[in-house]
C-alpha cells in the first residue's frame, strides 16, 4: 500500500475528492491514492472525516477502500461509530470482518464486547479472527 504524508491543510481537499469519488467511482491509480488518503485520515485521527468514511464503507465498490475506511474509523476511535463498525464484524468478506474486529479493539468501547464475544462463538469463523476478537476484548477491558 502506498504511504501518503497528508498535511493537515490538505485534509479538506482530500475529503472533497473522496466524497466525489463515492458518487462517481474511480480507477485503479485513484484507488491506490485514496487508500493512502483514508489511511492518513485514520492516522491523523481526523474526526470530521468520519461521515465520508462511513459512506465509503456503505457505498463504495472497492472492498479494499471499504476495509481501509473501517480501519480508519477504528483509529479515530469515536464511540458513536462502534455500532456501525460492529455491523461489519459479520460481513461476508473475511478481510472486512478482520478489520472490523481490530477496529473495535482500538476503539476501546465496552459496548463492542458482546459483538466480539459472538465472534468467539461462531462455529465457522476463521481462527485468526477469533484470536483477534480475544485480543480486542483484552484491549477494551
Amino acid at each position: 500500500m502506498a504511504k501518503l504524508s497528508l498535511h493537515p491543510d490538505e485534509v479538506d481537499d482530500e475529503l472533497a475528492k473522496l466524497t466525489a469519488a463515492v458518487e462517481t467511482g474511480i480507477g485503479l491509480v485513484e484507488e491506490i491514492h485514496f487508500c493512502a488518503v483514508v489511511d492518513s485520515l485514520g492516522s491523523l485521527r481526523v474526526d470530521r472525516s468520519r461521515e465520508v468514511l462511513r459512506r465509503i464503507v456503505e457505498q463504495f465498490p472497492s472492498r479494499t477502500i471499504q476495509a481501509a475506511s473501517v480501519r480508519a474509523l477504528g483509529l479515530i476511535g469515536a464511540p458513536a461509530d462502534v455500532p456501525f463498525v460492529c455491523e461489519y464484524v459479520f460481513d461476508c468478506d473475511i478481510d472486512m470482518r478482520r478489520e472490523a474486529i481490530i477496529a473495535l479493539g482500538k476503539m476501546g468501547d465496552e459496548s463492542a464486547i458482546p459483538t466480539l464475544k459472538k465472534v468467539l462463538q461462531r462455529e465457522h469463523e476463521a481462527p485468526l479472527n477469533k484470536r483477534l476478537a480475544e485480543k480486542a476484548i483484552d484491549m477494551i477491558r
